[in-house]
């Protein structure tokens, strides 16, 4: 086999008119999608910038969704607690109102039965106090037990008083004004 120089070889390439146009195309569409793809990630990044900072006005009424939000939260929460605290505030106050008459009929076992159940319904209220609520009404509840003992330790001996039946009221009433505006007022606004 005998190799035949190539004539080509020294020749450089020259495409023809036809190839010099789509080169000078694709040059220019190379080019304007570049631009493009530019001009989308200034506007992405316009876009990024003004999501994060968000204008005055819009603030407001993101702040004023976000309240009515918490709103709607308290009252659903609310709502949800309502009926065990209205079990629970009734059988204390009835618990009270039983060691009364326990002690009115002269039943120790009522008293202590009372007592038990005051005790109880204070446990059932007691998640929806406060911590200096919590400490008022056990020092309530230890005073009212007190004077209920204190009654029937008299009333063995003697006839219950108007008086007596008045400062059992005035305890009674304490709790009552205490306890029912904490239950059932403030958490419903």
């Amino acid at each position: 086999m005998v190799l035949m120089p190539m004539q080509n070889q020294t020749k450089p390439f020259t495409p023809g008119k036809d190839q010099r146009l789509l080169l000078r195309l694709s040059f220019a569409l190379l080019a304007l999608a570049l631009v493009i793809i530019g001009f989308l990630i200034f506007l992405n990044s316009r876009q990024t910038q003004s999501s994060q900072l968000q204008p005055p006005q819009l603030q407001v009424p993101v702040a004023a969704y976000q309240d009515f939000i918490e709103q709607q939260f308290a009252l659903a929460r609310y709502e949800k607690t309502f009926e065990l605290r209205q079990q629970y505030y009734s059988q204390f106050m009835g618990a009270l109102e039983d060691s009364w008459f326990a002690i009115n009929r002269k039943e120790q076992a009522e008293l202590a039965a009372a007592m038990h159940q005051l005790a109880k319904s204070y446990y059932g209220l007691e998640p929806f106090l406060d911590s200096s609520g919590r400490h008022y009404l056990k020092k309530r509840i230890a005073e009212f037990q007190r004077t209920m003992n204190r009654l029937s330790a008299e009333a063995t001996d003697q006839p219950l008083k108007l008086k007596d039946k008045q400062a059992t009221n005035e305890l009674i009433e304490a709790l009552q004004d205490y306890l029912y505006p904490l239950l059932f007022e403030s958490t419903a606004q």
